[in-house]
């Protein structure tokens, strides 16, 4: 289970990835669970990315809160 800070920053990095601060614990426990991943950038910066896994549970996120 997800805490409300993970949530948050599966958030950020889905809708923001360069606003992501990838030093956080929250990223990389979100890391570890394969939900986002880090890629180089080519300014040699990296950057947050969300994994397919990472899009797939937003998607199930949004189905959840925004049912018709």
């Amino acid at each position: 289970m997800l805490s409300h800070h993970e949530i948050a920053t599966l958030l950020v990095v889905a809708s923001m990835p360069t606003q992501a601060d990838i030093r956080r614990a929250d990223f990389y426990s979100l890391l570890e669970r394969g939900l986002v991943h880090v890629e180089a950038s080519t300014r040699g910066k990296p950057r947050a990315q969300i994994s397919t896994s990472g899009q797939q549970l937003m998607g199930r996120l949004n189905s959840a809160f925004f049912r018709s």
